[in-house]
């Protein structure tokens, strides 16, 4: 989320060149990295 604009893993994914499959990874390594046990926190 980026000024409070939501966006579908698959505008993500399509923006910054990478596949939906990459983009879920590396949230879940950065999530395991920090971590953070509730994705949700994420969202705020």
């Amino acid at each position: 989320m980026i000024n409070k604009e939501k966006r579908t893993q698959k505008q993500v994914s399509d923006i910054s060149g990478i596949s939906e499959v990459t983009l879920r990874a590396k949230v879940k390594e950065l999530t395991e990295k920090l971590k953070i046990k509730n994705k949700s926190v994420l969202k705020k």
